[in-house]
């Protein structure tokens, strides 16, 4: 026969039962604080992205109610962090075979090594085939964007390493006494974010103009518009060309597309040779065409 359950034993598992409900909420709510987190640092490399990239062009676009920033950051962070991953495991791979004597085993982790950036390689390739779109699978030219995530990779290290220091170096004692600390402090978090500020630079130059803008990128789209034709003596005032008697203006170049307007690069054979781009407002089109 079972045994009843005593009152002692009915507190102890309702206890039990109420310690485990309070961990998990526990777990809940730091999951969601880092999730949180982790979008809003990405819409504010978002934000800082596609500023640096449309301001050669002129301009500055500061909407801050744009999902789109949140993309763009988080592409950011996982080509960044895919080569950050990769260098990792590079360089303990590298420093296994710097402490090896046996040939044998030096041989396995050159081999392994080796086969490591071969799939690597492929993967990072076949990744941006997708991103940009490519017609056409290529397997070379993308040394120069493998090359600005590598160093990106390297420069979010360096920040890393700082934030970590200056985060052991706040805790400690000493550093809420003494002023020549506090002058360190001030120093690292300039630092770390003048090197932010470049390394997104970089990237917003040269990474970012050849990425999609379905995945989060600024590469320039092909487009038609169709003019209102109570607005058609503005678009030509502008310097555009319409197609015949039609309200029809392209194809153009669109490197940006907000809210309200398009920024446009000039055709060829535009008239003034000195401007970057065109910002043609959405209260002057009926209709945009993107082309293939």
């Amino acid at each position: 026969m079972s045994e009843d359950k005593t009152p002692e034993t009915e507190t102890e598992a309702s206890g039990k039962q109420y310690v485990d409900g309070s961990k998990w909420r526990g777990l809940g709510e730091a999951a969601s604080r880092i999730v949180v987190g982790l979008i809003g640092l990405a819409y504010v490399i978002g934000l800082l992205i596609l500023n640096l990239h449309v301001r050669k062009y002129g301009i500055y676009y500061l909407n801050f109610l744009q999902i789109e920033y949140v993309m763009v950051g988080m592409l950011w962070a996982c080509l960044v962090g895919s080569m950050y991953c990769l260098l990792i495991a590079i360089f303990g791979r590298a420093r296994q075979i710097y402490k090896t004597r046996e040939r044998k085993a030096i041989f396995e982790n050159i081999v392994y090594l080796l086969l490591t950036l071969l799939v690597a390689y492929t993967c990072l390739v076949f990744v941006l085939n997708v991103l940009t779109e490519a017609e056409t699978v290529r397997y070379s030219g993308y040394w120069k964007i493998l090359g600005v995530l590598f160093l990106s990779a390297i420069g979010v290290f360096n920040v890393g390493s700082k934030v970590i220091e200056l985060r052991t170096h706040l805790l400690s004692e000493r550093a809420q006494r003494d002023k020549h600390s506090k002058f360190a402090q001030f120093f690292d978090i300039f630092y770390m974010t003048v090197l932010l500020v470049v390394i997104l630079g970089i990237y917003s130059n040269s990474v970012f103009p050849k990425i999609s803008a379905t995945f989060g990128g600024g590469k320039p789209q092909k487009a038609q518009f169709l003019i209102k034709t109570d607005r058609m003596e503005t678009v030509k005032t502008m310097g555009l060309e319409l197609q015949g008697d039609t309200p029809r203006v392209g194809p153009l170049e669109v490197v940006f597309e907000a809210s309200d307007f398009f920024l446009i690069i000039p055709p060829q054979g535009f008239t003034n040779d000195k401007i970057k781009a065109i910002r043609l407002n959405k209260d002057l089109i009926d209709a945009a065409f993107y082309l293939k």
